[in-house]
């Protein structure tokens, strides 16, 4: 090295040193990686450093070869560099001065490929001689212990060849730590010492620096960097106690105790412990103390403090009952402490409706779920106990009392073998030798109403085992389901779980169901509506258990043409709604399901529907039973393929569009071409059958038509300047917006040329009447919408149009609820209808017209133009997201209270539910809220009294507002406006709705409550 060099060097490091430059470090390490320098020439060069007698520069000195160490790569780090440095560092272990630098370039030395098992040992031994843990802070006894584990991850063998030294080094090193982040390192490095070391001269210490923390207890401070949970640190310690057979005989006890003196947290922690613990620490160990154990853990179930206590003593329970007889022959008699607490439970059950029969039952699952051995042992002494006890005389009360403790072992055997469990029911049989006692009690009880809940629970555990019954056996099941289905008095449990059993019949042979089932729920649907209204209740009730269980394909297929016929039939208006509603129901089901048998009605379903919508049906005059079928064709339409949905549009297009009545198959002459000029208010309804088909398709189906863009227009026409009606508008403007949303590259005739033309002649013209202005804003706001979710570049060009008509006094209000369309609800805009969605599409939107809308409502010009601003706030904040205006409340607060004046009911409701939402995720700053307060709750008052100027969806905002804010206002802002809150609240107790009531009786016992 030249001396030109070495002052470079010398002058870099003093550099360094003096201002903890990063330029000085970066050159210092860039000329020992070009070669133009060494590591051993840094060192050179830090003499006068390292070897100073003042502490500080010292420790400098050895900082800065730490920091250049860290920084080299490893290619750098050969075995020569590698050593030097290591053996540089561990010599400075000894300078108290410089063991913390020292500590942390060891650190990035150990993970080099050039640091071999020699420099594991030496530096493991180095530490247990020289680092004294108790006079270090915690971020330094933390680097020692990522060292021992870096060590541990790359030269464990090394490590496991020092014997003794290291295991009693490590003891010494790891004793009286109290750190969480420290410990959870420790437990890990112990943990494989318990393992993987021999460990017989330690095997004490090892107890001692481990259980020591048992039961360790740790509260995270809030907003923890470190992450490290009170559950982190149990496991750990658990996985630590449970290292080793070896440490059973000291810890049972120890355990023992913690049960008979602990705490409630303390007796869950100390069984969730113990249920790790015993099947490491053996069979043996288990035999000798299990008696002793399950009268601690029988206290815990039999007078349990709370039902997480029971829990992890059943399971416990479960542990050692498993631990005890896991190498016992399956086929041998089980003999021992299961039988006697088997007995135990049993004598117990001879009193089947005493409190502690649940405990007993419980604990008699607990022991079928441990090895087959007991569990087939348990089974077959507490099925026969039971059964003898249900068909004797004397029991005949207790009965519902049995089956409710045979349903409960029947749910056990069943979970047995649901999946993934590797045990399957034809291999082990557990129940074959009792399922017919258990399938006749079940059955005799059915219609017993103490007694049907149990049977059914019991019957659907023994129909989902796999393999349990025969065909004919489900029949049988699904027969007494048929009589008891005919039961008029029925509670809805009782009810959900008679459905759910017949759904699981399904799942197995759906023909019973269908054969025997369906024809007595078709027999309670006349062909025409019921009149009297007991016929009206088994009507509704038949299709409500036809929703539940037709969701199967072969049953669907049953239940779609035995409604369409009652459909075809029907002349009232609920019943048809009634039976569409039902189909759509069921069919929802079945796409959730992803059964692939819902394309198939496209060929009959659908056209069926449109039949049916057609004049002059009923159907055609009611919007509803329009809606109710067009949402039956969009799910049916959604599941099709693009081919498929091409066909089905095709003929729908010529249909509707032009007038072709047998592309679906419609009797001919029937009137259905809804955007003809003289055509009937029937006839412009099905534009919502249209518009039913042609939302869903996927962005690959192109209309069938020349001019796209001409067609567009010419419906938005219709829709401004046509007759359509608003729900007529409606559909039309959605299929609008469906279309251009996915098609919008390849209609720039229309969204460039047209779309301004437009503008000019129906919006932007003051001799156009007020009616025409108001559509074409929203045909507007419905284009601009679908150009929005996409990101498309026109989409805030026509926005900042909507901006201009603010100062328009007859329609900026208009506007600007328009824009509370654009950014709204999503409505059709959705994945399902496989609309094109951008991502972050909303955050731009509204990160572009908050700042504008907050700006206009406090400095515009004329007061009706701040209005309208506050209107476009109003409408949009709703749905906006809460990271948009989050930082923006204090600007907004005073602006939403300004709205609250607004006459729209609708607008006063989107703000208080924007301040709930805000008071909920904490989004609103106490400061904002101290300020605001007062503000605040005189704003709620006007709109909580009976009147009928107030909706009482508002009214119920506001009482539920009222109700948070004792919540997050301090009391001393609030506490001189108590009294009028609660005498306010008051007047509201005697409100004729029982909603607003409850709300107020909520809201004044919080003011009541709220005191400093």
């Amino acid at each position: 090295m030249s001396e030109t060099t070495k002052s470079e060097i010398e002058l870099r490091a003093q550099a360094y040193i003096a201002a903890r430059n990063d330029g000085d470090l970066d050159a210092l390490v860039e000329g020992i990686m070009s070669g133009s320098t060494t590591l051993l020439d840094v060192v050179k060069a830090l003499k006068d450093f390292i070897t100073s007698e003042d502490d500080s520069l010292r420790e400098k000195g050895v900082s800065l070869l730490t920091a250049i160490v860290s920084r080299m790569p490893p290619a750098i780090m050969n075995r020569h560099a590698t050593r030097t440095m290591l053996e540089f560092f561990l010599k400075k272990l000894e300078d108290t001065a410089t063991v913390i630098p020292a500590l942390n370039g060891i650190l990035k030395l150990t993970v080099l490929p050039a640091f071999l098992a020699s420099d594991a040992e030496a530096t493991s031994k180095a530490l247990f001689e020289h680092v004294k843990m108790k006079a270090h802070v915690q971020s330094t006894r933390f680097v020692v212990f990522a060292i021992i584990d870096s060590l541990m991850a790359k030269h464990r063998e090394t490590l496991k060849e020092m014997g003794d030294v290291f295991v009693a080094g490590y003891i010494a090193l790891a004793d009286g730590e109290k750190d969480p982040r420290n410990l959870i390192l420790s437990f890990a490095i112990v943990r494989v010492i318990l393992v993987e070391f021999t460990i017989d001269r330690h095997v004490d210490n090892l107890f001692d620096i481990t259980f020591c923390y048992f039961p360790i207890t740790f509260t995270p401070p809030p907003d923890d960097p470190y992450r490290i949970s009170a559950e982190d640190l149990k496991s750990s310690l658990r996985s630590c106690l449970a290292g080793t057979p070896r440490f059973g005989p000291l810890a049972i006890p120890l355990f023992l105790e913690k049960l008979s003196a602990g705490s409630p947290a303390t007796k869950r922690e100390t069984m969730n412990t113990m249920s790790l613990c015993f099947p490491v620490y053996g069979a043996r160990l288990a035999q000798e103390i299990g008696k002793q154990v399950w009268d601690s853990y029988k206290i815990e179930i039999q007078q349990p403090i709370d039902n997480e206590t029971q829990s992890l003593a059943l399971k416990a329970t479960q542990a050692l009952v498993t631990t005890l007889y896991s190498n016992d022959d399956p086929k041998a008699p089980v003999t021992g402490l299961a039988p006697s607490i088997t007995d135990e439970c049993l004598k117990t059950l001879r009193e089947p409706e005493t409190s502690q029969a649940k405990p007993a039952t419980l604990i008699l699952s607990a022991l079928i779920d441990t090895t087959p051995a007991v569990g087939r042992a348990v089974l077959s002494a507490s099925i026969t106990h039971l059964m003898t006890s249900f068909f004797s005389s004397d029991q005949a009360t207790a009965r519902p009392a049995i089956l409710t403790a045979l349903a409960s072992l029947c749910t056990t055997v069943q979970k047995l073998y649901e999946q993934p469990s590797s045990r399957t029911y034809s291999s082990e049989m557990l129940l074959e030798a009792y399922k017919d006692q258990l399938l006749g009690a079940f059955t005799i009880e059915l219609k017993n109403p103490p007694s049907t809940g149990a049977a059914l629970s019991g019957l659907h555990q023994l129909v989902t085992i796999d393999g349990l019954f025969s065909d004919e056996e489900v029949g049988f099941v699904v027969h007494n389901l048929n009589d008891l289905l005919q039961f008029e008095e029925m509670d809805s449990e009782t009810r959900t779980a008679m459905l759910n059993l017949f759904l699981a019949t399904t799942k197995i042979s759906p023909k019973h169901v269908e054969e025997t089932t369906l024809p007595l729920l078709f027999a309670l649907l006349p062909d025409r509506a019921p009149q009297d209204q007991g016929a009206q209740i088994k009507a509704a009730r038949a299709l409500s258990t036809l929703r539940t269980l037709c969701v199967a394909p072969v049953l669907f297929e049953t239940l779609v043409i035995r409604l369409l016929t009652r459909l075809d039939l029907s002349e009232d208006r609920l019943y048809s709604l009634a039976i569409l509603t039902t189909l759509e129901s069921v069919l929802e089901a079945k796409i959730d399901a992803g059964h692939v048998d819902v394309p198939k009605y496209a060929e009959s379903l659908v056209p069926k529907l449109y039949s049916l919508a057609c004049p002059p049906r009923q159907v055609a005059a009611d919007v509803q039973l329009l809606e109710s079928a067009a949402a039956i064709i969009t799910l049916v339409t959604r599941t099709l393929s693009a081919d498929r949905q091409t066909a089905l549009l095709t003929a729908v297009w010529n249909t509707f569009v032009h007038g072709t009545s047998s592309a679906l198959g419609l009797p001919s002459g029937v009137g259905a071409r809804p955007f003809e000029n003289g055509a009937s208010s029937e006839e412009r309804n099905l534009v919502i059958m249209f518009a039913a088909a042609v939302i869903p398709l996927r962005p690959e189906v192109a209309l069938p038509v020349e001019q796209p863009a001409a067609f567009l227009e010419r419906l938005l026409a219709w829709c401004i300047v046509g007759s359509a009606d608003e729900h007529q508008r409606l559909a039309t403007l959605r299929l609008i917006c469906s279309v251009l949303n996915k098609h919008a590259d390849g209609l720039s005739v229309l969204l460039l040329d047209r779309l301004p033309i437009c503008w000019t002649q129906y919006i932007d013209n003051a001799d156009a009447t007020l009616d025409v202005r108001r559509r074409a804003i929203s045909g507007w706001a419905w284009i601009t919408k679908a150009l929005i979710f996409r990101n498309h570049e026109q989409g805030m060009v026509n926005v900042e149009r909507l901006f201009s008509l603010f100062t328009d006094i007859e329609i900026g209000w208009e506007a600007a609820k328009a824009l509370g369309t654009v950014g709204g609800a999503p409505d059709v805009l959705v994945k399902k209808n496989n609309a094109v969605i951008r991502i972050l599409y909303a955050q731009r939107f509204f990160n572009a017209v908050l700042p504008r809308i907050v700006t206009g409502a406090k400095s515009a010009s004329e007061a009706f133009q701040r209005t309208a601003y506050l209107v476009a706030l109003t409408s949009l904040i709703k749905t906006m997201p809460q990271v948009v205006y989050k930082s923006e409340m204090p600007k907004l607060m005073p602006l939403l209270i300004r709205a609250l004046d607004l006459p729209d009911m609708g607008l006063k409701l989107n703000v208080i539910e924007t301040l709930l939402a805000a008071a909920k995720d904490g989004s609103t700053e106490s400061g904002l809220l101290s300020e605001r307060a007062t503000a605040l709750v005189d704003a709620m008052l006007k709109l909580i009294p009976t009147s009928s100027s107030i909706d009482t969806s508002v009214r119920l905002a506001s009482l539920r507002y009222l109700g948070v804010l004792p919540a997050i206002v301090r009391y001393e802002v609030l506490h001189p406006q108590k009294a009028l809150v609660v005498r306010e609240l008051g007047k509201c107790l005697d409100d004729p709705r029982r909603v607003i009531r409850k709300e107020a009786v909520d809201a004044r016992e919080k003011w009541y409550l709220y005191t400093g």
